[in-house]
C-alpha cells in the first residue's frame, strides 16, 4: 500500500495566504490614479528672472515614487527645461499622500503623477509707463487663470503655421468680482495677433479679493505678460 504524506494544515493555509498575497500585489496598478493628499504640493516658484520665453510653462508634470508618504525620485513626464524641472521638483518636497489610495491599496512604492502649477508672469517693474501713476498690485492670488489648453487653443493661427513663439503684455484693472478689464500694452513679434489672443485669455483670469499681504484688489491695476511657446 502506497504511503501518504500528511501536510500540516497550518502550512496549507500559509501557502494559500502567500499565493493570494502575491496575486493581490500583482493586481495593484503601479500608478496611483487618484492620490489622497495629506499635504498638497506647493505652487512652483519661477526659477529666475529673465528666463527665455521658450522655458516658461504654466505647469509641469512630474512622475514620482511614493516612499513613506513622501514623493521621491521625481522626474519630468513631459519636455521642460532643467530649470523648470528643478523648480517643479522643489515644490513637491513637503507633499505627502496617505498610506492607502481610494481602493484601500497601499501607496508605498507606487508611482504618482503630479502637476505643479507656476504663477503667471506678472510684471511689477516693467520699463513701460502705465497710463496712471497708481502703483501696480503685488502679491497677487489667482483663483482662476488660463490653463495650458487655453493657451494652446488661443495661439494665433499664423504663429502656429510659422512655428513662432511670442508674448503680449496687458494693462488691467481688477473689478469687484476679481475679473480683469485689460488693454494691450505691447506684443512681440508684431503682426501675429498675440495682443488680440491675450485679450481673449483675459476673460479666464479671476483674482482673490485680497493680495497675499491683505490689500484689497478691487479697483487695483496689474500688468500681466502672457507667453506662447512655438508648436
Amino acid at each position: 500500500m502506497a504511503s501518504r504524506t500528511r501536510i500540516p494544515m497550518v502550512f496549507v493555509v500559509l501557502a494559500l495566504g502567500m499565493a493570494f498575497s502575491a496575486g493581490a500585489q500583482s493586481a495593484i496598478d503601479p500608478v496611483i490614479a487618484h492620490p489622497i493628499w495629506l499635504v498638497n504640493p506647493t505652487q512652483g516658484t519661477l526659477p529666475q528672472e529673465g528666463f527665455p520665453i521658450a522655458d516658461y510653462h504654466m505647469s509641469a508634470l512630474l512622475r514620482c515614487r511614493v516612499a513613506q508618504g513622501a514623493l521621491v525620485h521625481c522626474t519630468p513626464a513631459e519636455p521642460m527645461s532643467e530649470a523648470f524641472s528643478s523648480a517643479a521638483v522643489a515644490a513637491t518636497a513637503s507633499a505627502r499622500v496617505v498610506p492607502t489610495d481610494n481602493d484601500g491599496l497601499p501607496t508605498a512604492g507606487r508611482t504618482v503623477m503630479v502637476r505643479v502649477g507656476f504663477p503667471l508672469i506678472v510684471l511689477t517693474n516693467a520699463p513701460a509707463v502705465t497710463p496712471s501713476s497708481e502703483p501696480l498690485l503685488t502679491g497677487l492670488v489667482w483663483i482662476e487663470r488660463p490653463s495650458p489648453a487655453d493657451f494652446a487653443a488661443n495661439l494665433p493661427p499664423r504663429a502656429r503655421a510659422d512655428h513662432i513663439e511670442g508674448r503680449a503684455t496687458l494693462d488691467c484693472i481688477v473689478d469687484g468680482e476679481g475679473r480683469v478689464a485689460c488693454t494691450v500694452l505691447s506684443e512681440e513679434p508684431r503682426g501675429y495677433g498675440f495682443g488680440e489672443a491675450a485679450l481673449r485669455l483675459s476673460s479666464k483670469f479671476r483674482m482673490a479679493p485680497q493680495t497675499s499681504a491683505g490689500a484689497a484688489t478691487a479697483g487695483g491695476k496689474v500688468r500681466i505678460s502672457l507667453p506662447w511657446r512655438a508648436q
